[in-house]
This record gives C-alpha cells, structure tokens and sequence, in this order.
C-alpha cells in the first residue's frame, strides 16, 4: 500500500510537472496581447534554440522569451497596435541592445543560438537583430540574419476595428464603454468587433479581421509545436 501511494505521488508530480510546462506556454500567448517586460511576459516573442556547439542533438535545449522593444505606438500615448506593423522607437531599439548585452554577460552569445523565431512584424524582428548583434560583441561574425526565421503565427493579438486608436481616446470609451473594453482586453473569450476592408489596417486573408485571446494562444502554441520545438531537438 506504501509503495502504492508513493507510485501515486510521483504520478501526481509529473502530471503537475506537464501542466507546469503547458501553462508556461499559454501564459506567453496570453501576455504577447499585453505589456511585458525584457524577460518573464512576452510580445511578438524571439524564440531562440540553444544546443551543443558541435552540432549534437541533445536533450535538453535552451528556450529564450524575448519582448520586442518599445515601438512608436507603445508610448507615450498607447494605441492599440496588434497586427500594425509599427517601428521601434529610439528607446526601444536601446532596449533590446540592453538585452543582448544581458544575455552575453550570462553566458549566452550569438554562436549559442542555433536559430531564432519573430513574428512577422518588424518590430520583434528588429529587436532579434539587435539583440543577436548584441550578444556577439566583438565577435560580430558569430551571428547571422540568416538564423531568423517570421512566423506569422506568433504575431501579437488581433485588435479588430480598435487597431489603431488611441487606448485612452474619449470616443473610444463612449462608443463601448469601459466594461466592454475591458472585457476585451482581458477576457478569453471576448472579440472586439471585426475590421472590415474600408478599415485603414485591413489586411486580406490569411489575417484575421479580429481576435479572443483565446484564437492568439491557439496559433501561437500551434506554432510552438510545428516549428520552435522541432529547431530545439
């Protein structure tokens, strides 16, 4: 009966180990949609596989979240951005040098990095340059653009026909009200309403003309698993 119990408890704990795994995932999707920070909460994330310098497969990868940098409509009065495809501002491109600087002096330079995933938006992709270009230093030929590689999967939220305004627009709030906005922005479920082509940020299918947060955390654990995890093992 011991043994038995004991059987039940190591079950227990690998079970709480995969949820633990499952749930770090979904939690990014879920924050990509929101304010993060260089490491913890990701948006418009840059994945990057680390594995032995010799070309080995191994076991165990390394997985680096990356937040792009503060892009033009981040501050210092915040749109609601999703698919826009907006610049980084000159404080954001300094940030994501910072980081780089941050991950070198831990340990991980550019020719640790097998391969990087941004989304499609040149904001996350110009934070990877930066970054990677940063972790090199001095060996600036240890990393290459070439290892980058756009997945349309892992771009931000879909705002539907708020992308673009201003978050904190007095119209905006009048025309649904801040329960509905909220419920919008923080909700699972919940989609704001649809763009349609007469919008001035429709994009034609395949994009989404509006997005839960649950649709985001589909496609971006869907992208996880048919294309980041296959790099890293």
């Amino acid at each position: 009966k011991k043994n038995r119990s004991m059987a039940t408890m190591q079950t227990r704990r690998r079970r709480r180990r995969k949820l633990s795994f499952f749930s770090s995932i979904t939690t990014t999707s879920n924050m990509i949609t929101r304010k993060g920070y260089i490491f913890g909460k990701v948006k418009s994330s840059l994945f990057c596989a680390l594995r032995q310098n010799d070309g080995r497969r191994r076991d165990v990868s390394t997985l680096i979240l990356l937040r792009h940098g503060q892009s033009v409509w981040n501050s210092p009065d915040p749109r609601f951005t999703g698919w826009c495809d907006i610049p980084l501002t000159v404080k954001g491109r300094v940030e994501a040098v910072a980081a780089g600087q941050l991950l070198r002096s831990r340990g991980l330079s550019a020719d640790r990095v097998d391969v990087a995933f941004t989304s499609e938006l040149q904001r996350a992709h110009e934070t990877c340059e930066l970054a990677l270009a940063s972790m090199a230093g001095p060996d600036q030929h240890t990393w290459s653009s070439d290892r980058i590689r756009r997945l349309q999967g892992l771009n931000e939220r879909h705002y539907g026909a708020l992308q673009g305004e201003f978050k904190n627009d007095p119209k905006v709030l009048q025309t649904y009200g801040e329960e509905k906005l909220r419920s919008w922005r923080r909700g699972l479920r919940e989609k704001p309403p649809p763009m349609d082509e007469d919008h001035p940020h429709w994009l034609p299918p395949p994009a989404p003309t509006t997005e839960s947060l649950l649709d985001c955390q589909k496609r971006v654990v869907q992208a996880f698993y048919d294309h980041i995890a296959p790099a890293m093992f």
